[in-house]
């Protein structure tokens, strides 16, 4: 598996040489959430320049979580390039359901880990949020946009 991080790794760096000496404004809709019972701030990336984007460059608060909306389940591959912040990257499938949980995944600048799992929607929080919303694979969340 290594060998196909790596080379994954290596396909990626023209793209990032790109984000670097490009950098677009991107505006992202906000709505306060509840999440599992707990309130958010939640930005929602459903568009191929939100995705790329993320959280980079964000001072992400605790009370801060993104949706990433897409039109389809496949896996979906995720890194942390230009993050100022530990994240926990959740991936869900089209009814919510926990498929895969990644805790406290850390910034990079170059060569960074892929991490995947298969999803329609992708919410990331500051790091060791998904544990105490009692996130576990399997289990459905609760969202609701207020």
């Amino acid at each position: 598996m290594l060998i196909w991080e790596l080379i994954f790794s290596l396909l990626l760096i023209p793209v990032a040489l790109v984000d670097y000496l490009i950098q677009i404004p991107v505006n992202f809709p906000s709505t306060p959430a509840t999440i599992n019972g707990q309130n958010f701030t939640l930005y929602t990336a459903s568009n191929f320049t939100q995705w790329q984007q993320g959280f980079k460059d964000w001072d992400v608060k605790k009370d801060e979580a993104m949706l990433f909306e897409f039109s389809n389940t496949t896996t979906r591959h995720f890194w942390m390039k230009g993050t100022k912040t530990s994240l926990d990257i959740v991936f869900l499938d089209a009814s919510y359901i926990v498929t895969n949980i990644v805790e406290g995944a850390t910034p990079c600048r170059i060569f960074c880990k892929n991490y995947m799992g298969r999803a329609k929607y992708v919410l990331e929080f500051k790091a060791n949020t998904a544990k105490a919303l009692g996130f576990e694979p399997g289990k459905k969340i609760e969202l609701t946009r207020n």
